[in-house]
């Protein structure tokens, strides 16, 4: 998945990336300036012009980065300019990437043609969601309030949803299904697991190969409810292979103690106190017209 932070990591490493070729290019040149005029023993002068390289590299990377993070308008600006260029990259190789916002919730749900419907809110910057907030409110309490009014939504919709929130890097996912009778959940928690998914492969039929599903650490917290229908294929959006989508899929999962399980169609794992369980939702495909 693309997030805002492989934006941020993509930039810094495009920084000194730029950096290298400028300095290798008046390296380049300092030492052909030399060799054309110095006639003496300049076996050394490689060496030295990549020590003055270093030098003058880290003595400018330095403060650019510090001038990055301290100036709110040029680390803006930049990264506005390096979402937008991911994100022209994402529509010509036809795949999603995340809000450039990095505190948001969205409400995801499939259709019968398997296509996937996702709707984001801002929890910064929308005056609807902000305007909900009291004074006296923790942003604890906040973004839990905001999840449950969105749940609510997610009710009446009469369809299955996965509702996902990321906050300050770290993802919350639940899934709402009012055909089972599901109910809001009581809290949120902010608590990683200690259990979590070193390699998701999700395996089709009719694909050759099958296709590595990449989740961070911060995708882990205690009680998320992740890898179900609406979860693969949201996930399967958001990079860059091509694929195939139905229910006759199964994934294929490793933990961090090196266990092994698979998931088909209609089951989600859910990490309850530190352990993942295997859950089964029913029926996640929903008419065309419920959307």
């Amino acid at each position: 998945m693309v997030s805002s932070e492989d934006v941020y990591l993509i930039s810094s490493r495009l920084f000194n990336v730029f950096m290298f070729l400028v300095f290798t290019n008046i390296s380049r040149n300092l030492i052909t300036i030399v060799k054309n005029t110095y006639r003496g023993d300049y076996s050394d002068l490689g060496f030295s012009a990549i020590h003055l390289y270093s030098r003058v590299f880290h003595s400018i990377q330095k403060p650019a980065v510090r001038f990055y993070e301290q100036n709110n308008t040029a680390r803006y600006m930049a990264d506005l300019t390096l979402y937008g260029w991911c994100y022209f990259v994402s529509v010509i190789r036809g795949y999603r990437i995340e809000p450039m916002t990095d505190t948001w919730i969205s409400l995801s749900t499939l259709t019968e043609t398997y296509e996937l419907s996702e709707r984001f809110l801002d929890l910064v910057n929308d005056p609807d969601i902000v305007g909900m907030r009291t004074p006296e409110q923790s942003d604890v309490d906040y973004r839990f309030a905001v999840f449950t009014n969105v749940y609510q939504i997610a009710s009446e919709l009469k369809v299955s949803s996965l509702i996902t929130m990321k906050y300050n890097g770290c993802y919350t996912y639940y899934i709402c299904n009012p055909l089972l009778g599901d109910s809001p959940p009581i809290s949120i928690e902010y608590e990683l697991s200690d259990k979590w998914f070193l390699n998701i492969e999700y395996h089709h039929p009719n694909i050759r190969r099958p296709i590595d599903i990449t989740l961070s650490r911060n995708h882990f917290l205690l009680n998320n409810e992740i890898l179900s229908s609406v979860f693969i294929k949201r996930a399967l959006e958001y990079q860059s292979a091509s694929y195939i989508f139905d229910m006759n899929y199964i994934v294929r999962v490793m933990d961090n103690n090196i266990n092994i399980f698979y998931l088909k169609a209609g089951e989600f794992s859910s990490i309850v106190a530190g352990e993942p369980t295997t859950d089964f939702v029913y029926d996640e495909i929903n008419p065309s017209e419920g959307t």
